[in-house]
């Protein structure tokens, strides 16, 4: 995240921001060691203009801020390594997690920056771990991370139809044959919504049928 940078906090309940903009680290340091005790839940965010303006003008270091807060969703990844001691191997795999908060802009910007450290923002719905190699790894990668193998930790915004397909997804992961013809579908430029929608459909009357 880069500076200058600006505070938002709570004080008994109410949101708050800082007067001062930070423009390097000793100064945020400085800020946080001086009122951290003080405030609550504290979030360092880029400055905006408006930010900028605001610390040019005499006034109280605390000002009240209330933003309107959204219903959000967001799909976050994270690869890891894994070992099999016993075949003396280790294998990539990949940690997906669809979660969803009440978040205003301020936070929201903050978590797409920084996930790892702002995923505290949001409630987990529901996660998954599947290999790297797996289509299904490939498939989500496409989709929502345009085939982004270098970063380690990644989030993206979701839709509410992208939880509908993706809580199959998390519950069916070993469906290979399924995700096998979706990626085929995809890499040949079909229509993405078009090849998900045909292939759920008959993933879910599979199912049903196997459950009858």
């Amino acid at each position: 995240m880069k500076f200058p940078r600006v505070a938002f906090f709570d004080i008994d309940g109410k949101g708050y921001k800082s007067r001062t903009v930070f423009w390097n680290e000793k100064e945020e340091e400085e800020w946080l060691n001086k009122y951290s005790s003080a405030i609550d839940d504290i979030l360092i965010v880029e400055a905006t203009e408006q930010d900028i303006k605001d610390s040019q003008e005499p006034g109280e270091e605390f000002m009240p801020c209330e933003e309107e807060k959204f219903e959000n969703y967001f799909l976050y990844l994270e690869i890891y390594e894994r070992q099999i001691y016993h075949l003396n191997i280790i294998i990539h795999e990949a940690l997906y997690e669809i979660r969803a908060g009440n978040l205003s802009k301020k936070e929201k910007k903050a978590l797409l920056a920084s996930p790892t450290k702002n995923l505290f923002l949001t409630n987990l719905i529901d996660s998954l771990e599947v290999p790297c190699r797996s289509n299904l790894h490939k498939i989500l990668m496409e989709l929502y991370f345009d085939n982004d193998y270098k970063s380690d930790y990644q989030i993206k915004e979701i839709t509410e139809e992208d939880v509908k397909w993706l809580k199959i997804a998390f519950k069916y992961p070993k469906s290979y044959s399924t995700w096998r013809k979706v990626l085929k579908g995809i890499k040949k430029g079909l229509p993405k919504e078009k090849v998900l929608e045909e292939e759920l459909a008959k993933l879910r009357l599979r199912k049903a049928v196997e459950n009858e």
